[in-house]
């Protein structure tokens, strides 16, 4: 079976549209679309991206073999006394940048902000202080 296939059957077998698996993945849903089709393939940091997200060898996503190897991790038993050191800064940083990402409104809010002059932004910037101000109240 070819990578296309493949990729193909795994989505849909967790049931997701390619809009929801470029969601998951943080791929663009053209790119799913085009990797579904034959039409592009992907480079190696996608396909590992790809693997990783549905649990498969990169060997099996590509078609190289019809057999992978699914590997189940279970959670460590909780150990008492023992502080769970918090998430890498970075790592926090970036599931927050993702979920801030994932609103279409501020999305669109940091697209358009690009176009925007220092004083335009500034407005913008009172404006967000303003409504904020209003809602406290």
């Amino acid at each position: 079976m070819s990578f296309s296939e493949t990729l193909k059957r795994l989505r849909l077998e967790k049931g997701l549209t390619q809009g929801d698996l470029a969601k998951y993945s943080g791929l663009k849903q053209s790119s799913i679309a085009m990797y579904e089709t034959g039409k592009r393939n992907p480079k190696i940091d996608v396909l590992e991206r790809l693997a990783d997200f549905f649990n498969v060898d990169i060997d099996y996503l590509i078609g190289k073999t019809d057999k992978t190897t699914k590997v189940i991790v279970a959670p460590p038993e909780p150990q008492k006394n023992i502080e769970t050191p918090p998430a890498p800064k970075e790592d926090r940083e970036h599931k927050h940048l993702q979920n801030l990402l994932s609103d279409p409104h501020l999305r669109r809010i940091l697209e358009s902000s690009g176009q925007l002059n220092e004083s335009s932004l500034q407005e913008v910037q009172n404006f967000i202080d303003f409504q904020l101000g209003k809602k406290k109240q």
